[in-house]
């Protein structure tokens, strides 16, 4: 009876990342304008730049870091602002 208990819970944890992305097929999809690097000491963050579909007058980023050290993680970070264009 364990046994089974085990491989359910197994089975629900595995299966919750496809039901996020068969969630998330139906949001609509934003391109980047601009997707590019930064050359850092060890860490090399990508950036993603878009205009905001709510205010097309907002600019925002996306930086997304690899982590320093195998087995750490590091959250994303974002930021908007007013757009001169």
């Amino acid at each position: 009876m364990k046994k089974l208990l085990l491989i359910v819970l197994v089975a629900i944890s595995a299966n919750a990342g496809i039901f996020s992305t068969i969630s998330g097929m139906t949001i609509p999809e934003i391109k980047p304008t601009e997707a590019y690097t930064v050359d850092t000491a060890g860490i090399n963050p990508r950036v993603y730049e878009w205009r905001s579909k709510a205010d097309s007058s907002m600019m925002c980023a996306a930086l997304f870091s690899n982590a320093a050290e195998e087995g750490t993680s590091s959250a994303p970070s974002m930021f908007c602002w007013k757009s001169k264009k």
